[in-house]
């Protein structure tokens, strides 16, 4: 997994960050043999996070059409 890691934050595909959410990640056998990622994202269809300011925009978006 640090290999993994090490890798794709070379190619800035992904960043450090300090949210709170999180989600299971592990690794899992390809048809050809190799490993793949995956992440588990269940936990978080269950969880919504509302910004008000951006829910506002949509709806202005929205109702202007």
């Amino acid at each position: 997994m640090k290999a993994y890691i090490e890798e794709e934050s070379s190619k800035s595909f992904s960043v450090p960050s300090i949210s709170p959410a999180s989600a299971g990640f592990f690794f899992v056998k390809k048809k050809d043999g190799s490993l793949g990622p995956c992440i588990d994202y269940r936990g978080h269809r269950n969880v919504r996070y509302t910004h008000k300011a951006a829910a506002a925009a949509v709806r202005e978006r929205t109702e202007a059409r």
